[in-house]
């Protein structure tokens, strides 16, 4: 019997082979065993059917000038095809989110005029409100908020497990979520839904449609949530097939907003990322200060403010002042890493996310707005308190946070003090607030409603049902950037900056991935550069040194490939072209210490020992504490064969606590050539202590004394000589 994966398989048949015949005939081994799928079977004869007419027409010897046409055309109605089946397949099987919202669904499916009825009369009914009396208007109110988002949560799960859409489905969701007579989080709400659909599965139309709401939508928030589905809802691999795919990619990044937009979204989504590191700097360095110095403390009776120290003032009469100081620095530690785009609340709200709220997937992706059914019992309960009103104007936090920190507080609440419930009514007391313009700027808003995407992904109870786009070692294929659908696109203009980014942030996985597709601009100058920096991030010395070596023969005063060039030419070996990069380098900026250090390692290895050696003495005498010029005049005075001089070196070297596994192999051999054997070995197995192997002991100092034989050879120490020794340490 064939498994689902054969599904996967059948996909890549239409996709890379174009075979439509193999892939009809594992359609149907597929369903044959699957009683349950035979409402589709109509549909897989229609498309047999078109297919046999065609082979029919074919084998008469008819000619047909759109042959290859029709036949795509029947290779995108089998994908589409297999994708709904694998929809079905899900619904039916391990994935419980998508099977819940089959359920709520049900049968009727998914009808865009019927949704624009109904999220229009919402809309009627709410403003008709205004002409109730108050006995009344309030207990309406309520009654049409519940079944609106009753309503609501129902769409948003009909989108979730809709199969394909047409062409006239497509353009009616574009027009209701653009319509202006629809409410605005209705519309984000769509957006999202559909985002998540066409990340499960690829549909070209969903991808049209969120294309078509970030090009005409004037509201900010729908717009970048349409920018986020449009970028995650990419496919990687060859959609060639579909002539439409690229069109919509294509005209996406006509415009020169929304390249830079992808471009600042591709790099917010590292920032997300990086979450757990920042969460882990704020709970080492900036949590303990506040907690420190923060003048409440929990008991059993609730928060209660710390009595003061009568005698604090008397034996540390400044110790005020420095807590606040400290409090302050720590605040502001915080405050500057939200500013350089990290999510510095992820640790804290992450732990808020088992209310009973988040059981309702739809609620994790809902803005946040107070007559939500979900906390009206909240702002019941906070009645007369500005608290909700503030965090919903200014708090700093995305939209699921806000949910959290409201019912939190409700559990809370009759616990706080009366002097803190007061100091809640300030906007002073959720923390760092922010000024309306940098609320309605894209990148805000951008980045909050990754971080409410990013809390889903990672904290949702049925999250594995959804592939994160947050995890690229995992799923490589949602790093949008390198997808080669923009090989042909005007984003091409954005990788250069791109591919920077990526090399600050360390990311030389994903550079590789951009490097492969091979859909850079045409100037290759930074391409070689970015080939350069990957291969020596990858030990690939060579390569590296070639494509420096491109770069500065076009540009021969771009340092950073000269720099590269030198680098690179000393690790592969290449001491006489390191030699000459680096004496350019030192030319430029004589005070470089590192230029110089490196010359006169490349000068020693270079048959020019006396030069890098009276460079090196030069550097000692300017920098005595420098380990690592110590470490180079110790070796070149070996090279000298200056064995005294360099005894004295290492015997400094190995007195500092910070030694390294080189130092003592080095030490060793210095000891050994001075005729110190006893005190070689013991340096020799310091050395191997220090290297975190699991070689044999003999193996590895054999292999030491391999790389290192030019040295050994100039002081006469024969290959049996290496044997011995290497033996003597292992035992």
């Amino acid at each position: 019997m064939l498994d689902e994966p054969t599904l996967k398989e059948t996909k890549r048949i239409i996709l890379e082979e174009r075979n439509l015949g193999s892939a009809l005939k594992r359609l149907h081994a597929f369903m044959a065993d699957r009683q349950w799928l035979s409402s589709y079977a109509q549909l897989l004869e229609s498309i047999e059917n078109d297919y046999q007419l065609m082979c029919d027409f074919m084998m008469r010897g008819f000619r047909d000038d759109k042959r290859s046409e029709v036949y795509d055309n029947l290779l995108r109605k089998a994908y589409r095809f297999v994708c709904d089946l694998e929809l079905q397949v899900a619904v039916r099987g391990a994935n419980i989110s998508l099977r819940e919202a089959a359920n709520i669904a049900g049968p009727s499916g998914l009808s865009p005029d019927a949704a624009r009825s109904r999220l229009e009369g919402f809309v009627q009914e709410a403003a008709m409100l205004s002409l109730e009396s108050d006995e009344t208007k309030k207990e309406r109110q309520e009654e049409l908020a519940f079944k609106h988002q009753q309503y609501v949560n129902w769409l948003f799960n009909a989108i979730l497990v809709s199969p394909q859409w047409n062409e006239g489905q497509a353009s009616a969701m574009s027009q209701l979520i653009l319509s202006p007579t629809i409410d605005s989080i209705d519309a984000r709400m769509m957006v999202c839904a559909i985002m998540l659909s066409a990340m499960n599965e690829f549909d070209v139309y969903k991808l049209e449609v969120l294309k078509e709401v970030y090009q005409q939508a004037t509201d900010e928030y729908l717009k970048q949530r349409a920018l986020v589905g449009f970028a995650f809802s990419l496919p990687m691999g060859d959609y060639s097939l579909f002539e439409q795919f690229k069109t919509v990619v294509a005209d996406f990044c006509n415009n020169e907003e929304a390249r830079r937009e992808l471009l600042e979204l591709q790099m917010q989504v590292f920032f997300c990322m990086n979450t757990d590191r920042d969460n882990a700097a704020i709970q080492r360095d900036i949590i303990p200060t506040i907690m420190k110095n923060n003048n409440f403390k929990i008991s059993r009776f609730g928060i209660e403010e710390k009595e003061d120290d009568p005698m604090q003032d008397i034996l540390h009469p400044d110790a005020d002042d420095k807590a606040m100081e400290e409090l302050e620095a720590s605040i502001n530690k915080m405050v500057n890493m939200q500013k350089a785009g990290s999510d510095i609340y992820f640790g804290g709200f992450s732990q808020m996310k088992r209310f009973s709220f988040f059981y309702t997937l739809s609620n994790w992706f809902i803005p946040f707005y107070l007559e939500h059914p979900g906390i009206t019992h909240v702002a019941e309960k906070l009645k007369g308190m500005r608290f909700l009103q503030i965090l919903l104007d200014s708090g700093p936090f995305c939209d699921s946070d806000k949910y959290s920190f409201a019912l939190a507080m409700l559990s809370v609440f009759d616990k706080i003090p009366a002097n803190m419930r007061e100091m809640l009514n300030n906007r002073e007391a959720i923390g760092p607030t922010m000024d309306d313009s940098d609320k309605q700027s894209p990148a805000y808003i951008r980045r909050m409603y990754l971080q409410d995407l990013y809390r889903f992904f990672r904290v949702y109870q049925q999250k594995n049902d959804f592939e994160t786009p947050f995890d690229y070692e995992k799923n490589a294929d949602r790093f949008f950037f390198a997808n080669p659908a923009f090989g042909d696109t005007s984003l091409k203009e954005m990788f250069a900056k791109m591919g920077r980014f990526l090399i600050k942030q360390k990311r030389y996985d994903c550079l590789r991935l951009m490097l492969e597709q091979q859909i850079w601009p045409t100037d290759e100058t930074e391409h070689d550069l970015f080939e350069a920096l990957l291969a020596m991030n990858e030990g690939r010395y060579n390569n590296a040194k070639i494509s420096f070596s491109r770069v500065v023969a076009l540009q021969p005063d771009n340092e950073q490939a000269l720099k590269g060039l030198a680098q690179a030419s000393l690790r592969c070996g290449d001491f006489a072209e390191a030699d000459k990069q680096y004496a350019l380098l030192t030319e430029r900026q004589p005070e470089n210490k590192h230029y110089q250090l490196n010359l006169s390692i490349a000068r020693i290895n270079n048959n020019k020992i006396d030069e890098g050696v009276k460079l090196l003495y030069k550097l000692n005498y300017e920098n005595p504490d420098d380990m690592n010029v110590m470490r180079a005049l110790g070796w070149g005075l070996m090279m000298q064969k200056n064995v005294q001089q360099a005894e004295g070196i290492y015997d400094s070297i190995l007195a500092q606590p910070k030694h390294e596994a080189m130092d003592c192999l080095n030490a060793g051999y210095c000891k050994w050539f001075a005729g110190k054997v006893n005190e070689a070995v013991t340096l020799f197995h310091e050395f191997v202590g220090k290297v975190d192997n699991e070689k044999d002991v003999a193996i590895l100092m054999r292999e030491a004394f391999e790389n290192d034989k030019a040295l050994l050879h100039l002081y006469e120490i024969k290959n049996a000589d290496m044997a011995i020794m290497a033996d003597v340490v292992g035992r």
